[in-house]
């Protein structure tokens, strides 16, 4: 992985340590797809945080403090279960981000359409368009000069989340202050998930999704003061602040949108939409909007660039063709990234194929998540063994409890991981994808499809 959180050599404190957590990991985007399902979001919430986000975060930075200057994926599964495994877990973090890349410039491009006209939202021609456009841009970027993306990736991120989130967390306060209807209501009944109800299960996919990446800032845990005493803190803290701005985001929207009219690509700007107009503010929608889009942007920047060091990584062992090895002379992996674009352009066509931007927003992060988790299984895994293969190294960072602790942490993250492979197969009522039959089968054949060619590469290294 490309260490794209790595700042300086000088020891980093507490607080800079959360917010490079929280800036990994919070986004709006992700609030309109928990928002389809109402209050039991609270509970999935803080049982995702738990089971899911929190071992993510203290399995990934033991694991970085092994060996500071060998991080990521690939280096730990390869420590763990050889080159081979390491290439499946690498694969799978790269063919995911390619397939989430669709998902959120169909965001962007929901963003770009509520600024031009709001019609164009439901125009799977002008979203295939901006998509096109802005991965390309985004990619000619990074390919001649990350320095200035990297840059431009910062202020987009502070400048579109921060302000944003604000502004819609105030408006909802204001609305329930002032006692205007609401969509759903809180109270001991409705926070309770109907576990005999799947959509509630359902749930947990899209708050699992929101939780993806918290191993991606665990690369300053060997330039941290005391890390054995802050980066627990920073992890709880951290943690907290993604849980109250995720469930404050995800209820600001439910409370003024009915379910079945929440926009997954568009959620977000309905509910700037909606608030404004109530407070005479409707003026404000284009500035907002601009900022969401923007912060967006600097989201898929940052993503362009590290899973293709990964592959790169890969590559350099023989695995992949010796091009996808080389970088050009800015330093950067230009065929992979190359290679990248044409495969996000590729899976555009499948905009095409189905009736609405919902449908296809939800069939293409579901994947993502799928095959995010089947290589968070493999990391599990991989921490398991590596404890006892370095248990008498001194590292920086270990996690308190010690085997104990890391066990319970393992199996926590491995049994929702599982739950989420299984519950992925299933989409929700609010989508309109024929039989749960029909879902299931365009779900397990994009499955294959994106597994198979790394088995086939991997099967290809083994014979060589």
């Amino acid at each position: 992985m490309d260490n794209y959180f790595m700042i300086t050599n000088k020891k980093i404190g507490l607080f800079v340590l959360i917010m490079f957590i929280v800036g990994s990991i919070d986004s709006l985007r992700n609030m309109p797809s928990n928002a389809m399902f109402g209050a039991p979001l609270i509970f999935f919430f803080v049982a995702a945080a738990i089971t899911f986000l929190i071992p993510i975060a203290l399995i990934s930075a033991e694991l970085t403090s092994y060996h500071p200057d060998k991080n990521g994926i690939y280096q730990w599964i390869k420590e763990a279960f050889g080159d081979n495994v390491a290439f499946m877990g690498i694969w799978l973090q790269w063919i995911n981000t390619a397939t989430w890349y669709p998902s959120i410039l169909s965001y962007i491009a929901g963003g770009i359409a509520y600024l031009i006209d709001p019609s164009l939202t439901t125009s799977k021609i002008f979203a295939v368009i901006v998509i096109l456009t802005v991965f390309w841009s985004l990619t000619l970027l990074s390919v001649k000069n990350f320095s200035l993306s990297a840059g431009f990736a910062a202020f987009c991120t502070v400048a579109g989340f921060v302000l944003p989130f604000c502004v819609m967390a105030a408006l909802a306060i204001i609305w329930q202050v002032e006692h205007h209807p609401v969509q759903i209501h809180l109270n001991l009944h409705t926070l309770v998930p109907q576990f005999s109800n799947i959509n509630d299960w359902i749930s947990l996919t899209t708050i699992i999704t929101a939780f993806l990446g918290m191993e991606l800032a665990t690369v300053n845990v060997q330039n941290m003061k005391r890390p054995e005493r802050n980066y627990p803190i920073g992890v709880i803290s951290a943690s907290a602040i993604i849980l109250v701005t995720m469930i404050m985001g995800s209820l600001a929207i439910a409370f003024v949108i009915p379910q079945k009219q929440i926009g997954l690509t568009t959620g977000i700007f309905q509910t700037f939409a909606y608030y404004l107009d109530a407070f005479h503010l409707k003026n404000w929608i284009y500035i907002l909007s601009a900022l969401v889009v923007l912060a967006s942007i600097g989201e898929m920047i940052n993503w362009i660039i590290s899973p293709a060091r990964g592959l790169q990584q890969a590559a350099q062992t023989g695995t992949l063709p010796k091009k996808l090895a080389e970088n050009n002379k800015h330093g950067m992996p230009a065929n992979v990234l190359i290679l990248q674009a044409i495969l996000v352009s590729v899976v555009c066509l499948a905009f095409t194929l189905f009736k609405t931007m919902n449908d296809i927003y939800w069939l293409l992060t579901d994947l993502s998540t799928e095959l995010y988790v089947l290589m968070y299984i493999l990391m599990f895994l991989a921490a398991l063994s590596l404890h006892y293969k370095h248990r008498h190294i001194k590292k920086p960072f270990t996690i308190p409890g010690g085997a104990v602790t890391k066990w319970i942490l393992c199996l926590f993250g491995l049994l929702s991981s599982l739950i989420t492979l299984i519950v992925g197969f299933i989409p929700p009522s609010e989508l309109n994808f024929g039989s749960d039959l029909h879902y299931a089968l365009i779900f397990a054949g994009g499955m294959i499809v994106l597994c198979v060619p790394g088995f086939i590469f991997m099967r290809r290294n083994v014979n060589r």
